[in-house]
């Protein structure tokens, strides 16, 4: 029974180191690479996995004999050797990233059915929940808050009065900072077909963050809740194709990534 615990524990390094020697490079791209020309990239795997060895194994070894690290190393035989490690680090982090993200993306739109570009995934990925968007729960569905246009009023009037009739939040809390694209959805009114057109605003609220919010159940809207980009994947399948479709300009517009930055709010 001994033997079998030390050689669980024994694993523990083992797959630790797995975890961060395998990586996109090994698991997509040689099957992919063998999908398409065959037997012929065999070699070039093979070459890649001897030439790579040597520094997986003598690095280990050299931390473990001298107590040091491999940078403590490369310091002793000269600074152009950390000089050249630091750049070439410094160069393939930029590509390393951007394959992760790729392929998380790719596994993420998939797993969840998502109508977003992979550069919105990636986005929403790399975000770290630090801008909140509004979002309504409407009819068991998930939207950004919308109203009708009445006659005599202004465009930018009626999305913030729309706003604080289904949301709760004061007008004097919100400012206007861009128009968004406009988009057209095909409504029915009885045999004919109609094309609405709605405008959308890039709005940041200025108020209170912990200010309690009130749906307006009449409407059919249950829940009004600020969501991290992380949250919004989730309730991604429980919208429209047209939240992702505007999703996606909203996560790329510089404002959103500046109020980001400073923790702001987007309705």
């Amino acid at each position: 029974m001994k033997k079998i615990l030390y050689k669980f524990r024994a694993l523990g390094p083992s797959i630790l180191w797995a975890s961060a020697a395998i990586g996109v490079s090994h698991i997509v791209q040689s099957t992919r690479a063998g999908a398409n020309f065959g037997y012929i990239m065999l070699i070039a795997v093979i070459l890649a996995n001897i030439i790579k060895y040597p520094f997986f194994e003598f690095s280990t070894r050299y931390t473990v004999v001298k107590n040091e690290t491999v940078l403590d190393g490369y310091k002793k035989i000269g600074k152009w050797a950390l000089y050249l490690f630091t750049s070439l680090t410094f160069l393939t982090m930029f590509t390393i990233q951007a394959g992760v993200t790729r392929v998380t993306a790719a596994i993420l739109k998939n797993w969840l059915n998502l109508d977003l570009s992979f550069i919105s995934c990636s986005l929403i990925i790399l975000t770290l929940c630090i801008g909140l968007i509004l979002f309504i729960k409407k009819n068991g569905r998930w939207e950004f808050p919308k109203g009708r246009l009445k006659r005599g009023s202004k465009r930018k009037n009626t999305a913030l009065r729309e706003i604080y009739e289904e949301t709760g939040i004061r007008q004097e809390n919100l400012k206007i900072i861009k128009p968004l694209i406009p988009t057209h959805d095909n409504i029915k009114d009885g045999k004919d077909v109609v094309i609405k057109k709605t405008y959308w605003y890039l709005v940041e609220h200025l108020g209170d963050a912990k200010a309690k919010l009130i749906p307006e159940r009449r409407e059919g809207i249950t829940k009004c809740k600020w969501l991290t980009p992380s949250e919004i994947v989730l309730i991604m399948k429980d919208s429209r194709p047209l939240v992702h479709y505007l999703l996606e300009f909203v996560l790329q517009d510089p404002n959103y990534k500046s109020l980001r930055k400073t923790r702001g709010r987007i309705v």
